[in-house]
């Protein structure tokens, strides 16, 4: 069982993150977040995502993301 505080500090450090970090890669996307989930809505390809993801794992920091396409 985790601790209590671990969903209000992820969030906490994902707002930082996203604040700091997301606007680094300048691509118009729709953009949301809960908790320590992010959900981005484009018409990008599955090759383009996942170079998008590539190029926003390379940002500095120590998170690493996946993605999912449908």
């Amino acid at each position: 069982m985790g601790n209590t505080l671990s969903p209000i500090l992820a969030d906490i450090y994902m707002d930082e993150y996203q604040k700091q970090h997301l606007h680094e890669l300048n691509i118009p996307n729709k953009i949301w977040r809960y908790v320590d989930d992010i959900l981005i809505i484009t018409k990008m390809s599955k090759p383009q995502l996942d170079k998008y993801v590539n190029d926003f794992n390379k940002i500095r920091g120590t998170i690493k993301f996946t993605s999912e396409f449908e």
